[in-house]
């Protein structure tokens, strides 16, 4: 007699992403970045891509702190489960590092005076 057993997935990895936030503005190079992949049968590889294009692979859990410079970026987590399903979460964030302009001016003369 032949037993045989099997498991169905129905459905990609969970990921969950808790730093940066979603549309956020930060105030440093050093990005902190951490995120968690599940899934009901197994993980089979995670990858960060880092502005649509450097790829790092991961563990299915952890942090790390990347440099990046002013302006516009995004990050997308891609999890892949032991049977080909995928799933993605794409963050986007702007890094700002420049000091506030606290330049101002007044009226040399004032319009609405009156002798």
């Amino acid at each position: 007699m032949l037993n045989m057993s099997f498991a169905l997935d129905l459905s990609p990895p969970t990921i969950t992403v808790g730093s940066p936030t979603n549309n956020s503005y930060l105030n440093t190079t050093a990005i902190f970045v951490s995120w968690n992949v599940t899934d009901d049968i197994g993980v089979d590889c995670v990858e960060l891509a880092l502005d649509n294009g450097t790829k790092l692979s991961l563990n299915p859990d952890g942090n790390m702190t990347l440099s990046f410079s002013g302006g516009s970026h995004n990050i997308t987590v891609i999890a892949n489960d032991t049977l080909g399903r995928v799933s993605t979460c794409t963050l986007f964030f702007v890094v700002d590092v420049r000091s506030p302009n606290n330049k101002h001016s007044f009226p040399t003369e004032r319009s609405d005076h009156q002798e």
